[in-house]
């Protein structure tokens, strides 16, 4: 439902303006009149009580001069966040891909706005993050932000594929253990770079003969979607729809398979425990929720975050150049799982085995060797 607050927000605001500029012009020359008074009576030339008098009219004309810079202040802070929250409705309608939810976001962003407190009584950056946990409501892949810094002494942070590439590619451990279980822990998916692909290889070449594996995504954040369809393939047999997405812009899906990879390790057979937690976000989830339907891993853990849709950044066409630029991360994809129909947004991975995260690892490590065992 259109909330009734969306159309004019400002209609009073030209009003604020006018008794600004009235205190202005009027009052600060009114202003500079009681001090040259002031300056007589100082010396002289006018009796106590008209000095008092004289007094009083000045403490109240400076009173209101102040005021008003207060008020003009307010104004301009009330006007920026509303133009941010006005610039935000917008990219959502356009971009975000669960078109059905965008009219309940606009509603309550324009709720959101109208409390005073939240439009003039606290700094932007946290306006921002308000912003941000409102949106996240929604859709975990929402974020506002102002526009990262350039200027030279600014030292930028690094993007999550950066990061991942600097760090072993988000892993963290690979085991091959006497019991002749293996395990993986990383924690993001690296943009599926040549170099990249390379290191992934030669890492679960080390672990060639295991008999059981685990692999822990508890602090997996997610990353590319290439680089789960990349992984994914050592362990399933054959060519295997893994999963598609659906892009608003273009309203054309795309399918996403297993490469056929020759000479490379394959741990088609054995058995697999995948380890989930609620930091388990995104690209992580994805390989988690793909092969609990493929019946290809057991699922150990807590319930995923539930983040499904993949997102964008958009700049918010604000107009004061002079203030930071803000921008928004939308979602404007969605994954669809072939089997499934539908996928993880706000509901998480559940796991087939409801457990504690921090005990995870010890009880996957028993199911497996029961398996091998069998």
């Amino acid at each position: 439902m259109k909330s009734e607050y969306t159309i004019n927000f400002t209609s009073y605001l030209p009003l604020l303006a006018q008794a600004r500029l009235y205190l202005i012009t009027e009052l600060f020359p009114l202003l500079l009149m009681e001090l040259g008074i002031m300056f007589e009576i100082i010396h002289g030339r006018h009796n106590y009580f008209f000095a008092l008098c004289r007094a009083m009219v000045f403490s109240l004309t400076l009173s209101l001069l102040f005021s008003s810079v207060s008020i003009a202040k307010d104004t301009a802070t009330i006007e920026r966040k509303r133009a941010i929250v006005y610039a935000l409705q917008e990219s959502i309608e356009s971009h975000y891909v669960e078109t059905t939810l965008i009219p309940g976001i606009k509603a309550a962003l324009s709720d959101f706005i109208l409390s005073e407190d939240k439009a003039a009584n606290e700094d932007e950056a946290q306006f921002l993050l308000e912003l941000r946990s409102l949106l996240k409501e929604f859709d975990e892949h929402f974020s506002v932000s102002h526009l990262p810094e350039t200027t030279p002494n600014k030292v930028e942070k690094l993007s999550w594929f950066e990061r991942l590439a600097q760090d072993n590619y988000g892993f963290t451990r690979i085991e091959k253990r006497d019991n002749n279980i293996g395990l993986i822990d990383f924690w993001g998916f690296a943009d599926a770079t040549q170099a990249a692909r390379q290191s992934v290889k030669e890492k679960l070449e080390s672990l060639q003969g295991v008999k059981g594996l685990i692999i822990d995504l508890r602090n997996n954040g997610g990353g590319s979607a290439q680089m789960v369809q990349y992984i994914s393939s050592f362990f399933l047999a054959g060519k295997v729809h893994l999963n598609s997405f659906y892009s608003r812009s273009s309203e054309q899906t795309q399918d996403f398979y297993t490469f056929e990879l020759i000479d490379y390790p394959a741990f088609e057979r054995i058995p697999i425990v995948i380890l989930i937690s609620n930091k388990t976000f995104s690209a992580a989830e994805e390989f988690a929720y793909t092969f609990k339907h493929l019946n290809r891993a057991v699922i150990i853990g807590e319930p995923s975050k539930g983040g499904a849709n993949p997102w964008q950044y958009f700049n918010l066409p604000l107009l004061e150049e002079t203030k930071p630029g803000i921008r928004v991360a939308i979602p404007t994809a969605k994954a669809i799982n072939p089997i499934t129909q539908q996928n993880w947004e706000g509901k998480g991975v559940q796991p087939h085995q409801l457990v504690e995260s921090e005990s995870a690892e010890e009880i996957a490590q028993s199911m497996l060797l029961r398996k091998m065992r069998w």
